[in-house]
């Protein structure tokens, strides 16, 4: 995926201590080696079946909206063969215990796996690991493993204060303006204001922001009404 400046964006991960996800929860991040060539999104609408009274139908009444699932495939390579990604003592060993550090690993200080927020162009998704399989692909001569890939899937997070404010179908829609903070993107702050990262663009250009994949520590942003 090409950035508006012609740059190669890169996926990236950042796990965080806290539901909020605040910059200054944040934890780690590392960035893929090798761009997904694809990914999945699952919807889901969960009903309960009953069977009506003197009838051989089922009554479909809705339970409820599940939380939106992304499943990628990330390959990891120190073969050599792709530039991004160099040859290793270890292989790919690193990187995918960096990996499972940073999504999987368990954390006392909060009784949990993190909170995680992918990035990729005008992708956002707020989320937790479901699920995670390794397949080792190529060796070494001594069992080393130079490539691999890993399936993961992971589950979309809302934290409750933005789900009650979607929710919340009195409060009104008003301008808002907002002071960024340090590792703040527009991306992110669509999402947290109107509950969907596409609308970044118009931020920008009610804004005129022109380098609008940095934000700057102070910078205020106006976030206007819109029609979604």
């Amino acid at each position: 995926m090409v950035n508006p400046l012609g740059q190669l964006s890169k996926m990236s991960i950042a796990a965080f201590s806290g539901p909020k996800m605040l910059p200054n929860e944040q934890i780690g991040r590392m960035e893929a080696l090798i761009n997904p060539e694809n990914y999945t999104q699952e919807f889901k609408i969960e009903y309960n079946e009953e069977q009506g009274e003197g009838t051989s139908a089922n009554a479909q009444n809705y339970q409820k909206t599940a939380n939106e699932k992304m499943d990628f495939r990330f390959l990891f390579d120190r073969t050599g063969a792709f530039p991004d990604s160099l040859p290793k003592p270890d292989g790919v060993m690193g990187d995918i215990n960096n990996f499972k550090d940073l999504t999987y690993k368990f954390l006392g200080e909060i009784h949990r796996p993190p909170y995680l927020i992918l990035t990729w162009g005008t992708l956002v998704f707020p989320c937790v690991l479901e699920s995670l399989s390794i397949e080792y692909k190529l060796f070494k001569s001594d069992g080393t493993p130079i490539r691999a890939e890993i399936k993961a899937g992971f589950n979309k997070f809302v934290d409750e204060e933005l789900r009650a404010n979607e929710e919340d179908k009195q409060s009104p829609d008003l301008t808002k303006v907002h002071t960024v903070k340090d590792g703040e993107t527009l991306h992110w702050l669509a999402y947290k204001v109107y509950g969907d990262s596409k609308y970044y663009i118009d931020i920008a250009r009610v804004n005129q922001l022109v380098n609008f994949q940095t934000l700057q520590e102070g910078q205020q942003i106006v976030f206007p009404p819109l029609e979604k």
